[in-house]
């Protein structure tokens, strides 16, 4: 028996729409791998020789545990050299470097964002961190080479994965003074620095150990590198510390 017309005309709409579902589906797949590739090339790529060449230092001074609200803790093409450092005064950055812990990675700047703080219990401003483990943020409204208005220093923030799994600011807490740091923009001007100190254990519980840690940054430093750290809550899904790695600038002829 023949199947009537509406029938089939039915059946035909059926398998053209699984058929679009089919190719939508395959083409975010492909947008997903090929930037997740991007972003393992950008951390994986190997580090330009002149940022890699770090001093022999001693250990950076960690301040004893405070505890940190969580003013917590990108994709350009991928730098494979670093130019001479020439004279600039302030950068917007594509690309961080960090040789001593592997890290070559991007960079993207956020603003601050009004979140709600699970420590805190309330809607707070916090800096914007990455959208992913792989890559960095960098707070927008203070460039590296400038100061806030009432003296805020450039901050940079990536993640850590507590307990295992890829984070590109797993071994941050790790970094001795006069390790290098170095940053690039699309116009190729690098920007060097040195780690100062590092401070760990600043508690997400407590409201103000984070600002106080900020306001009370050594003198000389003219950067801020940020993740988080300490046991992961699995309640909040976060991990309950910040650490906070200070660096200060190296003269373009340094």
């Amino acid at each position: 028996m023949r199947r009537p017309a509406s029938r089939r005309f039915v059946r035909l709409i059926v398998g053209l729409v699984l058929v679009l579902v089919a190719v939508v589906f395959g083409w975010r797949y492909w947008v997903i791998t090929d930037q997740t590739n991007d972003r393992m090339t950008a951390v994986t790529a190997p580090v330009p020789e002149e940022v890699a060449s770090s001093p022999t230092s001693e250990p950076a001074v960690t301040a004893p545990a405070t505890t940190a609200p969580p003013a917590s803790s990108s994709s350009q093409p991928v730098a494979t050299t670093v130019p001479p450092t020439p004279v600039v005064m302030s950068i917007d950055p594509t690309h961080l470097f960090i040789p001593s812990i592997g890290v070559n990675t991007t960079m993207a700047p956020k603003p601050t964002e009004l979140q709600w703080n699970e420590f805190l219990k309330q809607r707070v401003p916090m800096f914007g961190v990455p959208d992913d483990l792989y890559t960095t943020t960098w707070w927008s409204e203070v460039k590296p080479g400038e100061r806030g208005p009432d003296g805020e220093l450039p901050v940079i923030l990536g993640h850590t994965q507590v307990g295992g799994g890829y984070g590109v600011f797993n071994d941050l807490g790790t970094l001795q003074a006069g390790a290098d740091v170095a940053l690039e923009d699309d116009g190729g001007n690098v920007m060097r620095f040195q780690v100062i100190s590092v401070v760990a254990g600043v508690d997400k519980y407590d409201p103000n150990a984070l600002r106080q840690v900020l306001q009370n940054a050594p003198t000389t430093a003219d950067l801020v590198i940020m993740t988080c750290s300490g046991t992961f809550n699995g309640d909040y899904h976060a991990s309950e510390e910040n650490t906070v790695v200070f660096a200060e600038q190296v003269p373009a002829n340094g």
